[in-house]
């Protein structure tokens, strides 16, 4: 019992006591002014206070304080297996997921690129069944309908190129007039040049399809080769052939070759493919060009414009779309931020493939 209230009741040893420390409250003073306004001059704003302590004691022993456990102690083994079959589970749902999505992206893409096959297939079968091309077919004989009308619809699709378009054109007009009055096929070879990625090699077997299309060249397929292998691969039944590797035109022996290769085959139409350097020294080295004049083309580099243009087209064949809020403005914006001007002259079309990737990864 305690010594100031006897008549409170014995506490057990086995019962939570609380132990305080607190300091014991001052002695009241005396009732007058002079004394309170000491106190309160006396007695400091804030007076910190020790915290209470909090032990258990358990008959008549004391343990440690009531604290809880550390965040740094080591689990048990059990737990640690635990642990590690939930993580591996989480991966495991993770990984398959990560392949679900990407199977559904594959065939999403797959079916999109199916999807636009068939429709480019349609197209040129109307194309082809149309009122103009019947006529064509009537009074062309050796005229394939089916592969002009494809050749002409992948030269509206083409962005940029305009003296191709506008080569094709006259070639197709002199084809069909000669055809349709009965006049022999006027076959020249084709000089292109212009920087990397202008499209040469897009424009070279464009320009072999319209003229096999066409029925100017009766050979069946189209090789290409170098300057230093023209001899071995050129055949009869080539009707048309894609001369590149200008490089090293200026030896002799080789310009022979090909003046050579150009008598033989007066039907089959050569084109050559290189820099504008190498062309011009090839015009005036090879002496078959000075006795009949090729048809000269020159491509332009492209323009950051079109560059965003066969980018956002290639996204397109390749099963993607672009965002609401992304268009070909924020494409070529991409690319004037990503890479100079003088970088994109130099490269041109390549760009548009890189772009398209870029585009894809973010």
């Amino acid at each position: 019992a305690c010594a100031k209230c006897p008549s409170a009741p014995k506490r057990c040893s086995s019962a939570i006591s609380m132990v305080s420390t607190k300091r014991p409250a001052p002695e009241p003073a005396a009732h007058s002014a002079v004394n309170k306004r000491a106190d309160i001059t006396a007695v400091p704003a804030y007076v910190p206070t020790p915290p209470i302590k909090l032990s258990l004691a358990v008959h008549g022993g004391t343990v440690a304080p009531l604290l809880p456990p550390r965040i740094h102690s080591q689990p048990s083994p059990a737990l640690q297996q635990q642990y590690a079959v939930r993580l591996q589970a989480a991966f495991r749902g993770l990984a398959a997921r990560g392949r679900g999505l990407a199977a559904r992206a594959r065939a999403r893409s797959e079916a999109g690129r199916a999807a636009a096959a068939s429709a480019r297939t349609a197209e040129v079968a109307a194309r082809a069944r149309s009122p103009a091309y019947r006529d064509l077919r009537r009074r062309c004989s050796g005229l394939d309908v089916e592969a002009l009308a494809e050749v002409d619809a992948e030269l509206e699709t083409l962005v940029g190129l305009a003296p191709l378009k506008a080569l094709c054109a006259s070639l197709r007009r002199d084809a069909l007039a000669r055809s349709a009055v009965g006049d022999t096929a006027d076959v020249r070879c084709v000089l292109i040049s212009g920087a990397v990625g202008t499209g040469k090699k897009t424009a070279a077997t464009l320009i072999c399809r319209l003229l096999r299309a066409l029925g100017v060249v009766r050979g069946s397929v189209t090789t290409e080769t170098t300057l230093d292998q023209m001899v071995l691969d050129v055949r009869r039944d080539v009707g048309a052939v894609v001369v590149d590797g200008l490089g090293a035109p200026s030896v002799e022996a080789t310009k022979q070759k090909a003046d050579a290769v150009l008598r033989n085959f007066p039907t089959h139409c050569f084109v050559f493919v290189g820099s504008a350097s190498d062309v011009e020294a090839l015009h005036g080295g090879v002496g078959h060009f000075r006795r009949r004049e090729p048809s000269r083309l020159a491509l332009p580099s492209y323009a950051p414009a079109e560059i965003a243009s066969m980018a956002a087209v290639q996204l397109l064949e390749a099963g993607y779309s672009l965002a609401p809020d992304v268009g070909r403005r924020s494409l070529e914006a991409a690319l004037l931020s990503t890479w100079p001007r003088d970088v994109i002259a130099l490269r041109n079309a390549h760009l548009a493939r890189e772009l398209a990737q870029r585009a894809i990864s973010s």
